[in-house]
C-alpha cells in the first residue's frame, strides 16, 4: 500500500507503511497529518489508516490538511483570510438578495418595503438558510461566493464536509459573530488559522486551495 501524506497542505510521498510508520516514531510525521492511499475517496487522519503506528508508541502531532476533490491528489492550500472571506460573503448576499427582493415584491407589488414584516423577516432567515447551510453541507463544501473565492468549509477535525444541522448552527453563530460588534467576524483577521468566532462555535476552518 502507498500512502499519501499531506502537511500544510503540501503533499509528501507516497510512503510504504513501513516508511510512514518509521518517520511516525521519528517524529517526522504526525498521527494527526492527513492521508490517501488508493480505494478510500477522501483524506483521512494517519491514525485511521490500517496498520499505521502499529510497530510502537507514536506520539500525535497535528498538522492539518485538505480532502482531495478528485481522490488522487491534493492542491496546495491555506485558510482563507479576512479579505477573501469578505469578499466571497459580499457575492453571497448578492446571490440571495435577488429571491429575498423577489419574495418582497410578490407580498407587496404596490410597495415592497413595507408590509407583512413578520412574515418576510421569517422567510428571508429560511432562505439564508437554505443557500448558507445547504451549500456549506453540501459536496461543494462552499457557497457559490466561496466557490467563486476558491475557498472551503470544513470540519476542524478531519478537514472532512460537515453535516447540515452543523452548518445551521454555523449560520446562526455567525449571526453571533456580526451581533456583537463584528468582533466575531474581525477575529478572522488576527487568529492563527484565521477563524472566526462562528468558525470556533462550529468547529469549522475555512481553507483556500
Amino acid at each position: 500500500m502507498q500512502i499519501h501524506v499531506a502537511r500544510d497542505g503540501h503533499r509528501m510521498g507516497p510512503f510504504s507503511l513501513e516508511e510512514v510508520n518509521r518517520q511516525l516514531a521519528a517524529g517526522s510525521l504526525g498521527l494527526g497529518d492527513l492521508a490517501w492511499y488508493e480505494g478510500i475517496p477522501n483524506w483521512v487522519a494517519l491514525s485511521k489508516v490500517p496498520g499505521v503506528g502499529a510497530t510502537g508508541s507514536v506520539t500525535s502531532a497535528v498538522a492539518p490538511s485538505i480532502p482531495s476533490v478528485s481522490g488522487t491528489a491534493v492542491a496546495d492550500w491555506s485558510y482563507g483570510g479576512f479579505w477573501i472571506r469578505l469578499a466571497a460573503y459580499i457575492i453571497d448576499v448578492i446571490i440571495v438578495g435577488i429571491p429575498v427582493a423577489i419574495l418582497r415584491f410578490a407580498l407587496n407589488p404596490s410597495d415592497p418595503s413595507s408590509g407583512h414584516p413578520i412574515l418576510v423577516f421569517v422567510l428571508t432567515i429560511a432562505i439564508e438558510i437554505a443557500y448558507f447551510a445547504g451549500f456549506w453541507s453540501s459536496d461543494f463544501q462552499a457557497t457559490l461566493g466561496q466557490k467563486i473565492c476558491g475557498l472551503r468549509v470544513v470540519s476542524a477535525s478531519d478537514f472532512g464536509k460537515i453535516s447540515f444541522g452543523r452548518a445551521i448552527g454555523r449560520f446562526f453563530a455567525m449571526i453571533l459573530s456580526g451581533l456583537i460588534f463584528c468582533i466575531g467576524v474581525l477575529m478572522i483577521a488576527f487568529t492563527e488559522r484565521k477563524q472566526g468566532l462562528h468558525d470556533m462555535i462550529a468547529s469549522t476552518y475555512v481553507i483556500k486551495e
